[in-house]
């Protein structure tokens, strides 16, 4: 049930409730993985700061009941207290991608092809397997003078060039390898991590989250366990 398209921006704020309906806290952020090759780029959770300390948390989107026009409702009332820490190949929509720069091949939007464009916000669309898919974004072309309101173009996803799993304009090889990773089973992670150089092999292992590097170590051999550890 709720909304299952929303733009990103609109979330900031919300509220956000247990099953009881007592408030939580509010989200702040939208943590989404940028995935290459033409894969679904999707939000991965939201960072919400609790009601009663302002401590900001990540709270998986796998947890939402649904997304309503005021709050948000969750499947549970328990929530991780650990404090949020961005993850190499995790971006947050608000502090790192609204505001900044791309180029768009729209050809719908031949006026803005070779031209910088604005990203005013992204829209998530809830798909079949509950997964909020990063589906289009809105642009602003050029913001016009004297407080006048910018001019919105909105483009598919996939017509949106610039932004990385490390960012907009930006290139890490690690940061890719580990939004490249996503939805990858343990073993075939384990594979290609033994085919990188030892150097960047510990680097991917040590910005893996601890669940899913413990996945990984169970496809590997006692040796290879050991040595990673």
């Amino acid at each position: 049930s709720g909304i299952s398209r929303v733009y990103a921006g609109r979330l900031s704020g919300m509220v956000v409730r247990g099953p009881d309906t007592d408030v939580i806290g509010r989200v702040r952020d939208v943590v989404v993985t940028i995935r290459p090759n033409g894969q679904d780029s999707r939000a991965l959770g939201l960072v919400v700061e609790l009601v009663n300390n302002k401590r900001r948390i990540f709270l998986p989107m796998l947890r939402i009941a649904a997304i309503e026009p005021k709050d948000i409702t969750l499947i549970s009332g328990s929530v991780s207290l650990r404090a949020f820490r961005v993850r190499t190949g995790e971006l947050q929509v608000m502090g790192d991608i609204l505001g900044t720069k791309v180029h768009t091949d729209d050809p719908e939007l031949e006026p803005l092809h070779g031209r910088a464009v604005e990203i005013a916000d992204i829209e998530l669309e809830l798909s079949r397997t509950r997964d909020w898919i990063i589906s289009r974004v809105a642009l602003i072309g050029e913001r016009p003078k004297f407080g006048r309101r910018p001019q919105l173009h909105v483009a598919p996803w996939s017509h949106v060039h610039g932004i990385t799993a490390a960012g907009v304009g930006e290139t890490d090889q690690t940061a890719e390898l580990i939004a490249g990773f996503e939805d990858m089973r343990p073993a075939d992670v384990a594979k290609q991590l033994y085919g990188l150089p030892k150097n960047q092999r510990d680097m991917v292992t040590g910005e893996l989250d601890d669940d899913r590097l413990a996945d990984i170590l169970q496809e590997l051999s006692e040796d290879r366990q050991a040595e990673l550890i």
